[in-house]
């Protein structure tokens, strides 16, 4: 994982982690709504409905009334909406490494909704509580003040639970704490499942967990409710019966650079094997040099291109917003390495039909553009390899598997394409 992620991104990672291992744990008629209606994970059993949050604090050492405050409210406008949902708080904080339960009564809820937290209050206590109008017309102001925040209290302590809006012990009774294992360790739990699944450790972390993750990811991501409702068998079996990674643009927050590398060569091992396949390469050359991006062109074409007529030639889509860097790419293919391509130029004009009807040469290089998207769609490659941050979405969603290659020097491109050290 890449623990230079924000922790708004990395609650996202594991609240996707999460999923996964309820999905895998499910039995055959459970089904889950992937970032649910009600709290991130909303899970549907036979006996009974849970709404799961998930919280990833590395730094809070306690689970304090301050740091339960926010969760809490939100569940308690839930519970509002729907009184029969089961509620479940998973929540990492610093030290805990295994899945422990914690308890919740009466004088902690009473703690945790006593805060003093200006902005809770304005959000959450009117949808809450029973106020009269003195009471009400605070809410109306831009911000409260301290002195707001002692009234509204005063008012709450006098009237007692009868301006609550809930039966308080109904929802404690239907709220599980659980202090949350590491992120690391929760996806050794996910790896581990897999294993006991019936599949290899090398398979469960190169294959299914990515493969998890992403049509995890993507789901929760549909802005359609009922697209988001899975039934954990059928999504289950979909992702063990799949044989290559769906995308590999997850690799780079699900793993370490090692780890990340490894993953990729798995990846493109099988598919360097077969010369004879239609391979398009698009490179975002903003993070390389000139001189850099030549030189892997050159290697590439020198392992896997050696013999132009019994192999296919490679397409490599240049992605810049610089023509210029293009031109000179080319350039150093030409006079530093005498390298034959073909870039589909007519008078400074790129010329779909000369470049795709070329056949003797050793690559075809152009910038992206708007042709050479459309003729992709409509002949689709063998391979699709995307090195950088490049949007390929049409490409994907027209049945093209792709491997996507992000945040790697040119070093580390040679090494996961096979084609040694650096010129």
């Amino acid at each position: 994982m890449d623990r230079t992620a924000t922790p708004t991104i990395l609650g996202f990672n594991y609240q996707f982690n999460k999923s996964i291992i309820e999905i895998l744990n499910s039995d055959d008629q459970t089904k889950i709504m992937l970032e649910g209606s009600n709290e991130d994970l909303d899970i549907f059993t036979n006996d009974k409905n849970i709404a799961i949050q998930c919280k990833y604090y590395e730094s809070s050492e306690n689970l304090t009334p301050s740091v339960l405050a926010k969760p809490i409210l939100d569940m308690l406008l839930s519970y509002i909406k729907n009184e029969e949902i089961n509620f479940r708080l998973y929540i990492h904080h610093k030290n805990i490494e295994n899945e422990q339960k914690e308890n919740i009564d009466i004088e902690l809820f009473n703690k945790i909704i006593s805060t003093n937290n200006k902005s809770y209050i304005k959000k959450y206590f009117p949808k809450l509580y029973n106020f009269e109008d003195n009471i009400s017309k605070l809410f109306n102001k831009k911000e409260l003040n301290k002195n707001d925040i002692i009234v509204i209290h005063k008012y709450i302590s006098e009237k007692g639970n009868a301006v609550f809006k809930i039966d308080i012990n109904d929802f404690i009774n239907k709220i599980e704490i659980i202090s949350a294992p590491s992120y690391e360790n929760l996806e050794n739990k996910i790896i581990k499942k897999i294993v006991d699944d019936g599949y290899n450790e090398e398979d469960a972390i190169n294959l299914f967990y990515p493969n998890f993750f992403h049509k995890v990811a993507t789901i929760s991501a549909n802005p359609k409710k009922d697209e988001r409702i899975i039934k954990c068998s059928e999504f289950k079996s979909e992702v063990y019966n799949l044989k290559e990674l769906l995308s590999t643009k997850w690799l780079s927050v699900l793993y370490s650079k090692d780890k990340y590398k490894k993953s990729i060569k798995n990846n493109l091992k099988i598919r360097l094997q077969n010369n004879s396949s239609n391979r398009v390469i698009y490179l975002d050359v903003r993070k390389y040099s000139n001189q850099d991006v030549a030189s892997f062109i050159v290697d590439y074409v020198g392992k896997y291109n050696k013999k132009p007529k019994l192999n296919k030639i490679p397409f490599f889509i240049i992605v810049d917003d610089n023509y210029n860097n293009c031109s000179e790419i080319q350039s150093i293919l030409y006079e530093n390495y005498k390298i034959s391509f073909e870039n589909g130029d007519v008078a400074r004009k790129f010329n779909l039909n000369k470049f795709i009807k070329a056949d003797n040469c050793s690559l075809k290089i152009c910038l992206r553009c708007e042709d050479i998207d459309n003729y992709l769609q409509m002949n689709l490659p063998n391979d699709l390899f995307v090195i950088g941050d490049v949007d390929v979405k049409e490409l994907e969603n027209a049945g093209v598997t792709s491997c996507k290659i992000q945040e790697l020097s040119i070093t580390d491109l040679k090494e996961v394409f096979y084609l040694g050290g650096k010129r």
